[in-house]
């Protein structure tokens, strides 16, 4: 991720690939200080989806766990495919997130997971970053 300086810069970082995190991340975090905050992913991920085609999905959306409302659709959603034989995701999930919004993994129609994203004890990796390359078995 960069912070464009000076903000002129932002069109050269965009034809490079680089886009804008998602509306109201910047705000929950930090204050950039008037600068672009831009991201890059760098290798092959799995990309969010609208519609669950899959047994387990992964959802996320981008508010505080606690301020959710349990009716509301969520943000994002990953359709999980696994590398054959195992619980490895075939393409990770990489995406700009904040440590306490609301993430729900489910598996057909059994929810497994609901909570935060620091309650994630899977395979998580975390920064400013969700990344997740593999789920357990349930």
């Amino acid at each position: 991720d960069l912070y464009c300086s000076p903000p002129e810069s932002e069109k050269v970082w965009k034809r490079l690939g680089f886009v804008e995190f998602p509306e109201g991340y910047d705000e929950t975090i930090f204050s950039t200080g008037g600068f672009k905050h831009l991201y890059l992913i760098i290798s092959k991920d799995l990309k969010a989806d609208e519609n669950q085609i899959t047994n387990e999905i992964i959802e996320l959306w981008d508010y505080d766990y606690f301020l959710s409302d349990e009716d509301m659709p969520p943000c994002y959603l990953w359709n999980i495919e696994f590398i054959s034989g195992t619980r490895k995701l075939q393409k990770p999930i990489i995406f700009p997130a904040y440590y306490r919004w609301r993430l729900r993994w489910k598996n057909k129609n059994r929810v497994l997971f609901d909570n935060r994203i620091e309650h994630f004890e899977h395979e998580l990796e975390f920064d400013d970053f969700l990344i997740i390359h593999e789920l357990p078995v349930y």
